[in-house]
């Protein structure tokens, strides 16, 4: 048993050094993304747009397409590559990310006037996080490896924990005396 128990933890060190160089990137990302509301660096605030009072005075998709092209820049050169068009009725913006979700133009809701021009960071830490900045292969495959590595340091620490509990309580019943073989 004891050479099971050392092959277990020096399994269980070596899995914990290559995990710990991902799980670092992957916590770090992670909190930038928690706060990403909070931190103008990360996501644009959104901006206010003109007041309206029906519907009808919102501009119309075309309109703002062709204001977020025209300042926009590269990504944002046809509509059927945009990454996402929203339209936020309270401050009467549409907020338009490119093509990569790396850069976002907010459009007025009623006079079509570009409000800002902001890069998205939050975007390119979502993409450090899940690993796609790296590698579509490292998404697909070493992060499931990472995830795996976690379950097998999970295991191994809590038996590596009460391993030794277990025996300390099964010491102690005995009085003490450990048997002779």
């Amino acid at each position: 048993m004891p050479g099971v128990y050392r092959s277990l933890r020096t399994l269980h060190k070596w899995i914990g050094l290559f995990a710990c160089v991902f799980l670092t990137v992957i916590a770090f990302t992670g909190f930038l993304l928690a706060i990403k509301k909070r931190t103008a660096w990360l996501q644009p605030p959104t901006l206010d747009g003109g007041e309206i009072s029906s519907p009808q005075e919102v501009i119309s998709m075309a309109e703002m397409y062709e204001a977020a092209k025209a300042s926009g820049g590269e990504g944002f050169e046809d509509f059927s590559k945009l990454d996402r068009v929203d339209y936020r009725s309270e401050q009467n913006v549409y907020k338009v990310r490119s093509a990569d979700g790396l850069k976002e133009v907010q459009v007025d809701g009623k006079t079509g006037e570009v409000l800002s021009v902001s890069p998205r960071r939050d975007q390119l830490m979502e993409n450090i996080h899940d690993m796609n900045f790296f590698s579509e292969h490292l998404h697909a495959w070493l992060l499931p490896a990472v995830a795996l590595g976690l379950f097998c340091l999970g295991i191994s620490g809590c038996v590596m924990f009460f391993v030794p509990v277990y025996r300390r309580w099964k010491f102690r019943k005995g009085g003490g005396v450990t048997k002779a073989r």
